[in-house]
């Protein structure tokens, strides 16, 4: 439902947006021709966090591997 209402919301600002644009003369755009997608931001699984730690080694700081991890907390 939120994701609905947001995307009409934004649908909403691009047509007033786009109508102010097409006013001057100089673009016509259409904003029903905007397509809106929304991903979830799903967690990785675990093992895909490790490989990516693992990825990281020697290339930045221990604490900055640390924050990759999800069973680490506070990597301080």
């Amino acid at each position: 439902m939120k994701e609905r209402l947001f995307k009409k919301r934004l649908m909403k600002r691009y047509k007033l947006l786009l109508n102010n644009i097409n006013l001057t003369g100089v673009y016509s755009h259409d904003y029903s021709k905007i397509d809106i997608t929304f991903t979830p931001n799903l967690p990785k699984s675990l093992l895909e966090s490790i490989e990516a730690f693992n990825a990281l080694n020697g290339g930045v700081s221990e604490q900055t591997r640390l924050k990759i991890l999800p069973i680490i907390d506070n990597p301080n």
